[in-house]
This record gives structure tokens, C-alpha cells and sequence, in this order.
């Protein structure tokens, strides 16, 4: 299947105030100094500054904070997307008449407002505007290093201070430099004089007085045209083509674990797709975006997915020329985002053709994020980061039932900031990212609680999902190295796969080498962050495809376990028994499961010898290659053996795999490559030895299957 989300920018030419593409934050002073009268000319100024902002859900987004005694979020950047009701709530926003706590105020502007589960687009420029007239008596130790804070996050700071009591010092050290560029005052009665300078400032119309960052400045363009396949928008009015042998067809994500269900759209629900079914390879589905513009440059931005590595080709043609001006293949199952320059002449027009693109599904994974937060302690370390983690789990597909992802932070110890099952839905994960901050300083850096942290505390859990620890580290153990080792040994022995991201020149790469999963040159990789070749989605796209398995079957014995219907033939006293003990009998049989609490065993007590024990596995898929895998006990003197067969409706059929003997006293694990014909099933048999002894307890436990070959999960 492919998704697509079209976006067209032309390239930078002058702005109108209204086309301001832009994340704001506005900051009010609601303390007693305000008055009553005058906090409703600052409701006023926002609301008129938002009559003349481009507002909208593509355009410039606007959040409202109010500060006291402490701070209210009262509108977030997604709150509304009509100007309407933003007028109406803001207008409803009370006086608070109490004291000055400004760093409450910054604090929730970077925390909550400037947050992606609250509607910030990390593509997009942050810019935050504090309204006050006085200085902060509350927490006024916190304000400046709140205003760094943001300012080290990359928020445009301005400040307006109201009348002749404001603190120019404390205001200028919150506002971003130039000051004179971000920092305005003026009176009560004349706001709406502030109003025009401060939008030319917002949107970087005014040239000659302000000059923001180039990498700011490059985000700011002229939208055209914009198409996200939502049901309220009208601009979309793709057509097809008669003649393509494939149709594109407006779909939501199903939620389903079905082969054929979509992945997630990376911004919205819908998205356009591709059901090749029964089609040939070679044939093709085109689709023609209903806009252009002639002898122009125009930015053609989207986002695909093309899934499974038999896919066919993705491409933009400018018809009726017909040559491809790019073309993608898969992409591992994950979402990526690409920025094309296209030039149109006369009787061109945008093309999207696919080519044979088969489905499949997202990657299935525990992931923990292995962060050293002995030097990244400041807020310009913390932000590539977190932003890295975000797109890396909006690429993957991050769900509770899909992938699912922690954090670790570590310095002189480690602390476990996320875990597996925190949260059901990636917004939930992704404002709990935006949180994470650390106090470590550089010294007695121990890697080696991070990583046993990974080991007791993250994966802990019974189930058979691979698990995989991304290791971030801008240098390397300063405790403990030798500990350092042994704790990445046993992850890996445990069948962890470790990659290793080193962050700038100073990092350890003999040290993250060691750590990291052989072939180390696979597994370990430098970045400063500012190299788009490792962005968190394309990390996305070399894990993946790793690991691209769809799990089919898993029983793990467990209280919920609900696929664990196993049905077993009665005919004799050797009988399986489910159990959380050792069993009963001396010298044979497990002490406990191979996870988790619970296992089943074939008890040989009161049993003849050379007696079966036959349970018929409950999941059958017909007509496909998949792997069966399981974990078998076989401890004692006079086992007998276990068999996995493959039978029929009158139980008649084939030996598939087979053990016999005392196998001692670990779990061993079995893998089997199965296809199952109509009317077929999988069967355990246990035989029992032909000694009148009862040392012959045969164990099973962790039983599980996925599609494809058995060499693609450990």
C-alpha cells in the first residue's frame, strides 16, 4: 500500500502577514498590578492579533497562557481550529489578581504548549510573547534560567512591557537577542500600535529590522496548496487515471493485525492508498494533483509508505513527459517524509504512480532509548534528542500492540523515565519524551546501571517480541568499564540486539563498539544530529526491516494469556497439567517456567510406560510458509520423548520434529518451518519411557508462531 499526504510550497518570496506558517505561544500577566480594566485590552490584543495571523490548523497555530500565583493553560495549539471559537475562549479567560510567578508561565510555555501532543509541529518555528508590566515576585529566581530554557529550545522569545513599572532588565534577559529586535513597551491605551510591528516580527516581513536564523528563516514559505485526504477539506480534488490498472482509495487504519491493515497516517487519519490484490506486477495506479503552476520552482512535499521488500516503485512524473522525477521503493513499513523541487511547463502536471506495491505490517518490538544524561543536561542537548525519539516512534508505528518504547537516562545511576506499557497511544509517549530532562553531571558516568537497568527493569516481561536497545552517548564510562562489558554481554547473550549512536567528536567508539550488537559496523553509527541521513525515521528504516515479522501466535501460559485453548486427548492417565510450580516428582521435570510465572508439563506419576500424552495446538494457517517456535523441559533418567506432528481430520500424518532422552536441566528452544494443507493441525506428543520409574516430567512453555522464514526472529 502507499499513503500519501501532498503539500506544495513555492519557494521563499515576500510574505503577507497573513501567510505565517508559525507555532505561538502567548504568555499573559494576570497579576493585581494588570487591573481588570486592562486585562481585557490584552484578551483584546490577542484576539486582534490572531484576526490578522493566517490562523488555521496549517497556517500559524496559537496557545494562550495565563500566569499568577502559578500558571493555566487555557488554549492549546490544537485547541480550535476556527477563529470563532478561539475568540470566544479567549474571551472567556478570567482575571487572576495575584501575584507574579513568570517562570510558572515560561515553565508551562515549554513544558505543555511547545509540546507535539499538544499540537507543536516540530517542522515549524516556536515563538513565544509574554505580556507583563511589572517583575517577578514569585519563583523569581526561576525566571531567567526558565527564559534560557526556551531560548536554548529555539523559541523566539518576545517580551511587551505595559506601562512605566515593568522591569526592562528582567525583561530583556528573558527576550531573545537582538533585544532590541524582541523586546517592546508601550501603554495600555495604545496596544493596538504594538499589534503591526509585532506581526511583521512574527512572520519575518520586516526585512530591514529583523533577521532571524537562516535555518528559521528557510521554514517560512508561501502554502499553496495543501491535501491531507480529511473529510472538512476541499482542496484535494485528486483525479485518477482511466487507464491504470490499479485504484487509489480514500482509507482509514483499520486498528486490526491483519496483513492487510493500514499503518498509521503520520499527521491524520486518512490517507490514499493502493490495494494491488490480484494484479500483475508491471501494472500500475496513477493519481494527478489538481494543481500547478508554470515556469515556477515549487516544493512538492509528502509522506509514503511503501511496504514489504517485494514491493513495486513509487514515483512522480510530470506528465506527459513520463520520465520519473524521483521514484522510491520500500521503505521497511515506515512513514517517511520527502521534499521534491519540481519545475512545470505548459500541459504538465503532478503525477503519483505505484507500481505493484504489495502490504504488509509495522514493525513488532520492545525498543528502549539508552540515554546518557551525564553531559546532554542542558536544554539544547535534550531537544535533538527528543525530537529523534519522535520521529523515530511515529515512524515505527508506536502502539501498545505494535511496537512499543522506553526510556532510560543514566549518570552516576539510572532511572527508568518510561516504561514498556506506560502509555497506550503515541501522543501519550511523545509528551512524555518532551519531559525528560536530566541534572547529571559529567562525573562517574555508569554506563553499566543504565544497562542493567535495561536487563531487570525493561524487559522484563514474559512475552516473545524482540527486544532492542538504541544506546545514546556523547562520550563514554568513566565507572566501572569492566561492568560496562559484562552487562552488554549478557543483553546480548539474553538474544537484546544493541545499536549504539555516538553524538558529536568525543564519544568512545572503541567503548560503543564493544557494546554494540555484532557486526559492530552495523550496529554502531556517529551523528551531531544536523545529518539528515540519521533522522529519527530513517533509524526507523534500518531497524524495521530487521525485525519484519508478523507474529501469528502466542501462548505463553499465563493468567491472560488467551490464545492457550490447547485440547488434549484423554485416552490415559499421562496427562498434561498446567502449573506455577516445580513438580512433584524428584529429579525431573522444570522448577519453573521458562517466563513468567506458569508452564504446562506431561506428568508420568500413575502412568504406564510408553503412554502419550497428545495436545492439538489451537492456531492453523493454511496455504502459507510460517515458523513455529517453542521452549521444551525434558529433565530426567527416564524420559521418553516429545514430538511436534502435523495431522489431519482422521489424525493421521507426519513427524515434523523430534527429541528424545534426558535433554537436563535447561529450557531449550525448538524452531520448525510448518505449511499446514486444508484440514491439517499441529500436535505435541509426549511419550513416556518404558520404565516403571516416574522421573520422566516433560515440560513446555513460550509457544509461538509468525509468518515467514525461522531465521528472522532469534
Amino acid at each position: 500500500t502507499h499513503n500519501s499526504i501532498f503539500q506544495l510550497n513555492l519557494f521563499p518570496e515576500r510574505l503577507t502577514r497573513r501567510e505565517c506558517t508559525v507555532d505561538i505561544g502567548f504568555v499573559l500577566d494576570g497579576s493585581g498590578s494588570i487591573k481588570r480594566n486592562n486585562w481585557k485590552k490584552i484578551l483584546t490584543f490577542v484576539e486582534e492579533f490572531q484576526q490578522r495571523i493566517d490562523f488555521r490548523l496549517h497556517g500559524a497555530r496559537i496557545a494562550v497562557v495565563s500566569f499568577g500565583n502559578g500558571a493555566t493553560v487555557h488554549l492549546r495549539l490544537n485547541s480550535f481550529q476556527n477563529r470563532r471559537q478561539f475568540e470566544r475562549a479567549v474571551s472567556g479567560i478570567q482575571y487572576k489578581d495575584t501575584n507574579t510567578n513568570t517562570a510558572a508561565g515560561l515553565r508551562a510555555l515549554r513544558i505543555v504548549v511547545f509540546n507535539e501532543t499538544n499540537g507543536d509541529r516540530i517542522e515549524v518555528p516556536d515563538v513565544g510573547i509574554l505580556i507583563t508590566d511589572g517583575v517577578s515576585t514569585w519563583g523569581h529566581k526561576k525566571t531567567i534560567p526558565e527564559a534560557i530554557k526556551l531560548r536554548e529550545a529555539g523559541v523566539r522569545m518576545f517580551v511587551i512591557g505595559m506601562g512605566k513599572t515593568y522591569n526592562r532588565y528582567e525583561a530583556a534577559a528573558i527576550a531573545s537577542k537582538p533585544t532590541d529586535n524582541y523586546l517592546s513597551s508601550g501603554t495600555f491605551a495604545h496596544m493596538e500600535a504594538l499589534l503591526e510591528p509585532l506581526l511583521r516580527r512574527v512572520c519575518n516581513t520586516d526585512k530591514g529590522t529583523f533577521h532571524p536564523a537562516a535555518a528559521v528563516t528557510a521554514t517560512y514559505s508561501r502554502l499553496m496548496y495543501y491535501c491531507g485526504f480529511q473529510d472538512y477539506e476541499t482542496e484535494c480534488n485528486v483525479m485518477h487515471d482511466p487507464k491504470g490498472q490499479f485504484t487509489w482509495k480514500l482509507k482509514k487504519p483499520t486498528g486490526s493485525d491483519d496483513l492487510t491493515s493500514l499503518s498509521s497516517n503520520p499527521e491524520f487519519s486518512s490517507s490514499m492508498c493502493i490495494e494491488s490484490g490480484d494484479h500483475k506486477p508491471g501494472e500500475h495506479g496513477t493519481m494527478y494533483l489538481p494543481f500547478g503552476i508554470i515556469g515556477t520552482d515549487v516544493c512538492l512535499r509528502f509522506h509514503y509508505n511503501v511496504h514489504h521488500p517485494t514491493a513495486g516503485t513509487l514515483q512522480i512524473i510530470l506528465d506527459p513527459d513520463g520520465q520519473p522525477k524521483w521514484s522510491a521503493q520500500n521503505t521497511g513499513g515506515v512513514w517517511i517524509s520527502h521534499r521534491q523541487t519540481v519545475r512545470l511547463k505548459y500541459g504538465q502536471k503532478i503525477t503519483s504512480c505505484e507500481d505493484g506495491i504489495l502490504r504488509s505490517k509495522d514493525c513488532q518490538l520492545d525498543v528502549g532509548f539508552l540515554i546518557d544524561g551525564s553531559r546532554t543536561n542542558r536544554e539544547r542537548g535534550w531537544k535533538p534528542i527528543r525530537s529523534f525519539i519522535s520521529e523515530f516512534s511515529r515512524a515505527i508505528g508506536y502502539r501498545l500492540h505494535g511496537t512499543r518504547i522506553a526510556v532510560v537516562t543514566f549518570g552516576y545511576e539510572a532511572t527508568v523515565n518510561v516504561k514498556l506499557n506506560a502509555y497506550p497511544n503515541r501522543n501519550l509517549f511523545v509528551g512524555a519524551v518532551y519531559t525528560l530532562y536530566s541534572n547529571y553531571t559529567g562525573e562517574n558516568v555508569y554506563t553499566a546501571a543504565g544497562l542493567r537497568a535495561m536487563r531487570t527493569v525493561v524487559f522484563n516481561e514474559t512475552n516473545e517480541i524482540p527486544n532492542v536497545i538504541i544506546y545514546l552517548t556523547y562520550g563514554g564510562s568513566l565507572r566501572q568499564r569492566n561492568a560496562t562489558f559484562a552487562e552488554a554481554s549478557r543483553l546480548k547473550h539474553e538474544g537484546v540486539k544493541i545499536f549504539t549512536i555516538g553524538i558529536g567528536n568525543k564519544y568512545d567508539k572503541p567503548e560503543a563498539e564493544e557494546i554494540a550488537s555484532e557486526p559492530a559496523p552495523n550496529h554502531t553509527m556517529a551523528t551531531d544530529f544536523r545529518n539528515p541521513k540519521l533522522s529519527g525515521a530513517r533509524f526507523a528504516s534500518k531497524v524495521c526491516p530487521m525485525y519484519k515479522v508478523h507474529l501469528l501466535y502466542f501462548c505463553g501460559f499465563e493468567e491472560d494469556d488467551s490464545q492457550c485453548t490447547f485440547n488434549q486427548r484423554m485416552s490415559t492417565s499421562y496427562v498434561w497439567i498446567r502449573t506455577n510450580k516445580m513438580t512433584p516428582t524428584s529429579d525431573t521435570g522444570p522448577v519453573s517456567a521458562f517466563r513468567g510465572k506458569y508452564y504446562i508439563y506431561a506428568e508420568a506419576t500413575g502412568a504406564k510406560p510408553w503412554s502419550t500424552a497428545t495436545l492439538d495446538v489451537p492456531f492453523r494457517i493454511t496455504g502459507t510458509s510460517f515458523c513455529f517456535r517453542f521452549h521444551y523441559h525434558m529433565l530426567g533418567e527416564n524420559i521418553g520423548q516429545l514430538e511436534l506432528l502435523v495431522k489431519d481430520e482422521n489424525y493421521l500424518g507426519r513427524r515434523l520434529w523430534s527429541k528424545t532422552g534426558n535433554q537436563g536441566q535447561l529450557w531449550h528452544h525448538a524452531k520448525v518451518p510448518v505449511q499446514l494443507k486444508n484440514g491439517q493441525k499441529l500436535v505435541f506428543r509426549a511419550a513416556r519411557g518404558n520404565h516403571k520409574a516416574d522421573r520422566a516430567d516433560i515440560g513446555l512453555d513460550h509457544i509461538k508462531a509468525w509468518l515467514g522464514s525461522c531465521q528472522r526472529w532469534p
